[in-house]
């Protein structure tokens, strides 16, 4: 009889290991999980009953499965018998942790929420700065915690009162904890201290490339309208400037100190317009800012062939020298940003078109930002400082401080570890 017996248990048991692997298919749960096994004495007597029907007995094991962390299923071996017997109840570890009660859930956690609430009121008031060091670590050591409560009472599909409730709570410190403390003062001191002169780091090789083609052109230019006038007909110069300027060696830029606010806006307003060109022509894939660059270097270049192959060349350099530093660095940079746009398109890597525009497009208005602030030094300076009757000595000495001050600036600010926000102090 005991042989029976034991040959009924164990196909009771494969028959609920069977079972459960089903109902952890249909709960979308892993099979990868430790269970327990407790065996519970049971003193069944069964008198002269049908046994249950298979249908109603499998969905009663499902639903219990479902409800509890312990089940008891009993079973008749031969009917018109009277047995004392052991049945099997499958105890899983991570049913009882994860079918917790509610309200012992709550009453576990409520102290932490409510510690959370207290300090989120604190902060409704003030920074984080505000609170102590004990504090901040609290602060953080309980978001964590409430997230996690928050992701166990969504999986387990809990009171929605209880999920809406500790969802707004998560919100409510995601937000004061993780909110940019850089704004206004803040977020201006950072973009100018690290972002612009790491970025133009981090895309020195589209500004270097800028350069290049601005400078080879210009040099062809130079060259070229050195030896031919008329070739400065093929950059853009018009044959009537040579008459009127060049050959009379008028000086046209001393007009300027006639009124300077006056000059000082059209000159700025056309150095915006260059670099702007200059920028947005890297949409055409990149070639509208080569064609760009290489047409401005070569004009620029004639134009100073021509003056110096009248004999007026230096005066045009000691007028270009104290704005033309930070003037050309403005349009090499906006020619960078160009490429990296027009690389976005032609060659995105390994990211898609898309997110490479967007990455690279994000770096890009990093540096048009830092552009436009110094094309207004460049225009303060080519309104007030270049056209005056003051010695070239000084000219030249505010190039070389503009440059050298810009150059520093972009090469070597940023460089120090940053320190982690407050809110990663946590």
């Amino acid at each position: 009889m005991l042989a029976v017996m034991r040959t009924h248990v164990d196909q009771l048991r494969r028959a609920l290991h069977g079972l459960k692997s089903s109902v952890d298919y249909v709960l979308g749960r892993s099979n990868e999980r430790y269970y327990r096994a407790v065996v519970i004495g049971i003193d069944v007597r069964i008198k002269h009953a049908r046994g249950r029907d298979r249908r109603y007995r499998l969905r009663d094991a499902f639903n219990r499965l479902r409800l509890s962390a312990f089940t008891k299923i009993g079973d008749t071996f031969d009917e018109g018998q009277h047995f004392y017997f052991l049945l099997c109840a499958v105890y899983v570890a991570s049913y009882t942790t994860n079918n917790m009660p509610s309200d012992r859930f709550i009453s576990q956690r409520k102290n932490a929420w409510q510690r959370l609430e207290d300090l989120l009121r604190l902060l409704d008031h003030s920074s984080l700065r505000r609170l102590g060091r004990e504090e901040v670590r609290e602060l953080g050591r309980i978001y964590r915690r409430t997230a996690s409560d928050l992701a166990i009472a969504r999986a387990e599909s809990r009171d929605p009162r209880l999920v809406n409730y500790l969802n707004s709570l998560v919100i409510r410190a995601h937000g004061r904890i993780y909110r940019a403390d850089a704004q206004g003062g803040k977020r201006i001191r950072r973009y100018f201290t690290r972002e612009l002169p790491q970025t133009f780091r981090r895309t020195w090789r589209y500004t270097f490339v800028s350069f290049s083609v601005f400078f080879i052109f210009a040099t062809l230019s130079f060259v070229g309208t050195k030896y031919d006038p008329e070739f400065s007909e093929l950059v853009g110069v018009n044959p009537a400037f040579r008459e009127l300027y060049i050959e009379t060696k008028t000086h046209w830029w001393e007009s300027l100190n006639k009124a300077n606010q006056t000059g000082a806006s059209m000159i700025m307003t056309n150095n915006i317009q260059v670099t702007i060109y200059t920028f947005a022509f890297g949409a055409i894939f990149g070639v509208g800012t080569l064609f760009y660059l290489a047409f401005n270097g070569a004009n620029i270049a004639s134009v100073l062939a021509l003056t110096y192959k009248a004999g007026f060349g230096n005066d045009l350099v000691t007028f270009m020298v104290a704005h033309g530093v930070i003037e050309l660095s403005c349009i090499f940079i906006a020619g960078g940003a160009g490429l990296l746009i027009g690389s976005a398109m032609i060659m995105p890597g390994n990211l898609t078109r898309g997110d490479a525009l967007r990455t690279r497009g994000m770096e890009a208005v990093r540096l048009m930002l830092g552009v436009a602030l110094l094309l207004v030094v460049a225009g303060i300076i080519e309104g007030f400082i270049s056209p005056a009757p003051i010695d070239a000595r000084i000219k030249y000495s505010i190039a070389a401080i503009t440059g050298l001050a810009l150059y520093s600036y972009l090469l070597f600010v940023g460089h120090e570890p940053e320190p982690p926000p407050e809110s990663q102090k946590l």
